[in-house]
C-alpha cells in the first residue's frame, strides 16, 4: 500500500489523479462560480479545475458551493453565517448524518462543524489543512478497504495483528500528508475511526471453494474469549461439514463474549436439548421450524435465543423465540462468518465504549463517535455476511435496530 498522496503536497493534485483514485464518475468539479465569500484562491482553483470525490472517507461532498442558494435581493446586505461560523461555506456533510463539512473561505481549511442551532452552540473540528490534503487523506482511508480485496496484499496475511498493522501504517502516512491536522499524539477521531472501521476487513482471509467463509486464526478467537476446542472424538457423526469440524477442533469457539453464550449442552441435537419447541407441532407447522430438530446446539445468542448448526452445510440459525419473538432463521453462513462478524462488532463496541467512558484524547466538538461507529458496525456485518442483513427480521439486523440493547455498536 503506497503513500496516499504519492509524494504530492497541497495544491499538487490534478483532475486526472483524483479521477483515477476515486473513479471519474465519482468526482465532481464546480459548475458555477464560487461565491465571493470564497476568497482563498487555491481553493477556488481546486474546486473548478481538480474537483472533489463526491463520497469518500465517510464524507459526502458537494464541490459546487453556490448550488441551491437563492440570489440576494438587489441592495440587500450580505448574508452572515451563524455566530462563530462567519466565512464558513457548506461543503457537504458526514455520511453518518451529524454535522456539516465546511470550508473556511479565507484560509482554505476544511472543518467538521456542528449544525447551526444545536444546544451545544457553535463548534468545529479541523479535518484538513486544505482541499488537496482532504482528498489525499480520503484516498488513504479508502485504500485500507480496497486493498483488502487483493488476496495477495501483504503476502496474503490476515488477522487481528494485521488489521492493527494496516491501520497504523495508514495513519502514519496520513500524518505525513497533513502534519497540522495530525499534530497531536492521538490521531483526529473522524480519521482514526474511518481507518479503524475499514481495517476490520483484514481480520480474516476469505475461504476458497468448498472451504469456510473465512480462514479464522486462533488469535481472532482468543480476542473474543477463551476458546473451547473439541476433541475430534467428541464431535458428533452428524457434523459432516468439514470446515466446521476443523474449526471446532483446531481453533475452537469462544463463549461468553457478550454475543455468544455457553450452551446448556454441547453439540447435541436441538430437538433433544429443547424438546418443548416441538411438542405440539409437526412438519410444516408455521409455529415451529421442524427442520431444526436435528440441528446441533452450538451456543446461546442475545435475546435468550440458542444458535443451532446444520451439520451438513455448516449454516447457523436461530429458532422461534418466546413472547412472539419470530426472527428469521438465518444467522450466518457458517461458524467462520459468525466469528469474523462477532470480532468486528466487538472491536467497534470496544472503541465506542472507550469514547463513552472518556476523557476523549482530543477536544473534538462536532464529531459524533457513536454515529460513525454505529454506521460501520452495520456495514461490516452486511459486507462480511450479506445474507445476515438481507431481511429486516434477521437476527443481526434486529440487533442493529434494537435501541435498548445499544444496537451493534453497543
Amino acid at each position: 500500500m503506497g503513500g496516499a498522496a504519492d509524494g504530492l503536497r497541497a495544491g499538487g493534485l490534478t483532475a486526472g489523479q483524483v479521477g483515477e483514485w476515486f473513479g471519474a464518475d465519482g468526482v465532481g468539479r464546480a459548475r458555477t462560480a464560487p461565491p465571493a465569500a470564497l476568497a482563498h484562491g487555491p481553493s477556488r482553483r481546486f474546486l473548478a479545475e481538480v474537483g472533489l470525490p463526491l463520497r469518500a472517507a465517510d464524507l459526502e461532498l458537494a464541490p459546487d458551493l453556490g448550488a441551491g442558494r437563492a440570489a440576494p435581493s438587489p441592495g440587500a446586505p450580505p448574508r452572515q453565517g451563524p455566530p462563530g461560523e462567519e466565512g464558513l461555506l457548506g461543503l457537504g456533510r458526514p455520511a453518518y448524518g451529524l454535522g456539516r463539512v465546511v470550508l473556511d473561505g479565507a484560509t482554505g481549511r476544511v472543518h467538521l462543524a456542528r449544525r447551526p442551532g444545536t444546544a451545544a452552540g457553535p463548534g468545529r473540528d479541523l479535518l484538513a489543512s486544505d482541499l488537496s490534503t482532504l482528498v489525499a487523506l480520503a484516498r488513504e482511508v479508502e485504500l485500507v478497504w480496497r486493498t483488502a480485496s487483493d488476496p495477495a496484499a501483504l503476502g496474503g496475511r490476515r488477522g487481528p495483528a494485521v488489521a492493527d498493522e494496516v491501520a497504523a501504517a495508514a495513519l502514519g502516512r496520513m500524518r505525513e500528508i497533513d502534519p497540522e491536522v495530525f499534530a497531536g499524539d492521538a490521531p483526529p477521531a473522524h480519521w482514526a475511526h474511518a481507518v479503524l472501521a475499514r481495517s476490520l476487513r483484514w481480520g480474516a482471509r476469505p475461504g476458497g471453494p468448498g472451504g469456510p467463509a473465512y480462514e479464522i486464526t486462533p488469535d481472532l478467537v482468543a480476542e473474543l474469549g477463551e476458546p473451547y476446542r473439541y476433541a475430534e472424538a467428541d464431535l458428533p457423526e452428524r457434523l459432516v461439514h468439514g470446515p466446521t469440524r476443523r474449526l471446532l477442533a483446531e481453533v475452537g469457539v469462544p463463549l461468553g463474549d457478550g454475543l455468544l453464550q455457553e450452551p446448556e449442552e454441547r453439540l447435541v441435537p436441538f430437538g433433544e436439548a429443547w424438546p418443548e419447541c416441538f411438542e405440539d407441532v409437526g412438519p410444516g407447522d408455521p409455529d415451529a421450524r421442524w427442520h431444526q430438530r436435528d440441528f446441533l446446539l452450538l451456543a446461546g445468542w442475545v435475546h435468550d435465543l440458542p444458535v443451532v448448526l446444520d451439520g451438513a452445510t455448516g449454516r447457523l440459525e436461530v429458532p422461534v423465540g418466546g413472547d412472539d419473538c419470530r426472527p428469521d432463521a438465518y444467522l450466518n453462513r457458517d461458524l467462520s462468518a459468525l466469528l469474523h462478524v462477532c470480532w468486528a462488532v466487538r472491536r467497534v463496541r470496544t472503541e465506542n465504549s472507550r469514547w463513552r467512558r472518556g476523557p476523549v484524547p482530543l477536544p473534538w466538538r462536532a464529531y459524533a463517535p457513536d454515529a460513525l461507529l454505529g454506521m460501520w458496525a452495520e456495514r461490516l456485518v452486511a459486507h462480511l455476511d450479506p445474507e445476515a442483513f438481507a431481511e429486516p427480521s434477521r437476527p443481526w439486523r434486529s440487533l442493529a435496530e434494537d435501541g435498548p440493547m445499544g444496537g451493534l455498536a453497543g
